[in-house]
């Protein structure tokens, strides 16, 4: 047995899964027996009924906590799949290893209408578009 480091795994979320990501098979299959040696969800993940071998789906919330800090315990590290936008990468998985920092909330964006004023300023042929310091609402 050698002593390397257990592979990098890509997470991705969404309001019905979380993914992880393994480099290759025999990363998939490794992180799936470390799920059912600690007794933790996971499934297969498909995606337009394709099944992803190299992805598996641990649930979400607690559940998928729970298996990511299992996997982290082992030495498994951790980074945002390159699909998840930057405005997503936050929440808990931040803590895991590997993941960096998170990103500071933006705070002198330019302020958004509501639904309301957007109607205000556009007609049927025109697109939405921001406030402006001009506009009065």
């Amino acid at each position: 047995m050698t002593d390397e480091p257990l592979p990098q795994l890509l997470f991705s979320s969404s309001p019905r899964s979380t993914w992880l990501w393994a480099p290759d098979l025999d990363a998939a299959r490794q992180v799936r027996a470390h799920l059912d040696t600690g007794g933790h969800f996971w499934r297969s993940a498909e995606r337009a009924r394709q099944k992803l071998p190299l992805v598996t789906d641990v649930e979400i919330g607690v559940t998928a906590l729970e298996a990511c800090l299992s996997l982290a315990d082992l030495g498994y590290t951790f980074a945002w799949h390159n699909d998840v936008p930057g405005i997503d990468r936050n929440g808990w998985p931040d803590t895991l290893p590997g993941m960096p920092a998170p990103r500071p909330p933006i705070r002198d964006s330019p302020a958004r209408c509501t639904r309301r004023q957007l109607h205000a300023h556009s007609s049927v042929a025109t697109p939405a578009r921001r406030c402006s310091a001009a506009d009065t609402h």
